[in-house]
């Protein structure tokens, strides 16, 4: 069984969904990662080497109908499995793109377009819990499965130092605009002038330039300017590198699924602050790792800010728990074992199976083993029961 996972080419951009991608790829030796440059979509798919019995996801970009089409022809040609690689419901993020469209929107369910879309397809794909809960709660007749991320762990001579009394380093990391919610942190921050602390933005800055520019002069109204550092776009090692050596991570996006970002700061022993988005509060608050407040709620994220700002013991008694947390999280080796684990076993081995019954409680019996066999043998790695 093959796995192939279908994105538009990055263009150079990075992103959380793209990393996780390739990835599960490199790890995963039964899973192909294939980018579609603009324009060639149906010219890529036509030479695809995939034969009946293979898996093809679809990247969320393509999740509407003319994004889809091409790929419902392929498995009807190829009599592949076709499903969706559900990184993002493209109806949030179009909502979650203007401050005041999304307050008018929550709480965000998927768009009826969506809902059938997926539930036309064999399979979704999910690396977040809350992503499969809104396809239960739009009534979407599609298995959808949930196959984490993973983490790299942070090696000894990344651990954070500072001198005593020095600013509190927060930090940011995605690529910047209107969704990421910069300008909530700014305006939640702008009270709390007189703690010592230092915002740096790392992400893109190319994408969405004049919301950049707003940014930048609202940091100068503020009075924040030279305490905030736009990094531009960085090498996800570099970025890596600027999160661990940070206190906070600020995350007051407007919508996410799984953000990598905050198993990556819980590995490293990171607090959280921000909004309780997506799969968030389940990383986060279930774990005492940070502080959560509602989405677009400025007042409240500037007062867990305040909070996490001002007592050290606080910061320290969180970066721990933080730290206990991303240490249950499964590497990328274990994350992509996972991957084809969950989508093997879980939805295509009883569909395939022969119909005697006997055969199927034999097979639910050696299913049962491999899942007890690889818990054991991982610990307590933080993977997620299904």
């Amino acid at each position: 069984m093959a796995i192939t996972l279908i994105e538009p080419d990055a263009e150079g951009r990075t992103s959380g969904g793209y990393l996780y991608n390739h990835r599960i790829a490199e790890h995963a030796a039964e899973v192909t990662v294939v980018s579609i440059p603009p324009g060639s979509l149906d010219a890529t798919l036509a030479g695809l080497a995939v034969e009946q019995g293979d898996i093809v996801l679809a990247d969320s970009l393509f999740l509407n109908e003319a994004g889809l089409r091409p790929f419902l022809a392929l498995r009807e040609r190829r009599r592949v499995a076709l499903g969706v690689l559900l990184h993002a419901f493209p109806s949030f993020v179009r909502r979650a793109s203007e401050r005041a469209l999304l307050a008018r929107s929550l709480p965000l369910v998927p768009t009826p377009e969506e809902t059938s879309l997926l539930s036309n397809l064999d399979l979704v794909v999910t690396p977040g819990e809350s992503a499969r809960a809104s396809l239960t709660a739009a009534f979407a007749t599609v298995r959808a499965l949930v196959c984490p991320p993973g983490v790299d762990r942070a090696p000894p001579e990344m651990e954070r130092s500072a001198a005593a009394g020095a600013a509190v380093r927060l930090i940011i990391l995605g690529n910047v605009g209107p969704l990421k919610g910069v300008a909530d942190a700014l305006e939640a921050l702008a009270p709390l002038a007189a703690l010592s602390f230092e915002l740096t933005v790392v992400g893109d800055t190319q994408a969405h330039p004049a919301h950049v520019a707003e940014l930048r002069a609202l940091a100068g109204r503020l009075g924040l300017a030279e305490r905030t550092r736009f990094t531009g776009a960085l090498p996800h090692d570099r970025a890596l590198a600027e999160l661990r050596q940070s206190d906070v991570l600020l995350l007051p996006s407007y919508t996410e699924n799984a953000p990598l970002v905050v198993m990556e700061a819980l590995a490293a022993g990171v607090p959280v602050a921000g909004y309780a988005v997506g799969d968030v509060p389940h990383l986060v608050t279930t774990n005492g790792a940070g502080l959560l407040v509602p989405v677009l709620d400025v007042a409240a994220l500037s007062v867990a800010l305040d909070r996490i700002l001002r007592d050290p013991a606080e910061r320290a008694q969180r970066s721990a728990r933080a730290r206990a947390a991303g240490s249950l999280l499964p590497t990328w080796e274990q994350a992509s074992e996972d991957f084809g684990l969950t989508i093997g076993a879980d939805l295509l081995l009883p569909e395939w199976a022969p119909e005697s019954e006997d055969f199927r409680q034999a097979l639910d019996a050696d299913r049962e083993t491999l899942d007890l066999t690889h818990e054991t043998e991982r610990g307590t790695s933080g993977r997620r029961k299904r």
